[in-house]
């Protein structure tokens, strides 16, 4: 198991546990995520176990960024020659490029040349802090007529604009 279900693409996911044949096994064992229309391979390790021996396992990987949505992680051991020993998936997981967000604008309603301010908190899914870029939206009668973007850093957002680009009486 995780220590939670919803990882961000790029987070890293911590893969431990301990592999046990009753006969002499050398092979590979291949952690793939197979995710709603996609699928990647994410490590594989190699093994070599005695009989009943436990071999242990540790390993650090990144999501990739081309898998999104609801995921299970399915481990596949093959002998040395590519022969399918063993097939088992466990835990599924969400894999998504959402981020949280709290913001916090001065007002919502501008007149011509008054500045829009926009503050905020941007995090992945776990609670970090990132970076990236956002883009702002204004909206009128449910349709965009202006986009921006701005970048945000360490999980800080600041924008402001000068909202002189609005036509007067709107």
């Amino acid at each position: 198991s995780f220590d939670r279900d919803t990882f961000n693409t790029g987070d890293k996911i911590f893969l431990n546990g301990e592999i046990s044949r009753e006969n002499k096994t050398d092979g590979y064992l291949d952690f793939n995520l197979y995710c709603d229309n996609s699928s990647s391979k994410i490590t594989t390790l190699l093994v070599d176990t005695d009989n009943n021996r436990k071999q242990k396992f540790s390993q650090l990987v990144s999501v990739p960024k081309n898998l999104l949505g609801n995921c299970e992680l399915e481990l596949k051991l093959t002998d040395l020659s590519g022969d399918l020993l063993e097939t088992t998936k466990i835990v599924g997981i969400k894999i998504t490029d959402d981020l949280n967000a709290i913001f916090d604008a001065n007002k919502i309603k501008f007149q011509l040349g008054e500045t829009f301010l926009l503050n905020g908190q941007v995090t992945k899914q776990d609670g970090s802090l990132t970076s990236g870029l956002a883009t702002i939206y204004y909206m009128k009668d449910d349709k965009v007529v202006f986009l921006d973007n701005t970048g945000f850093s360490n999980g800080v957002l600041e924008y402001k604009k000068d909202m002189s680009f609005i036509p007067p009486g709107k």
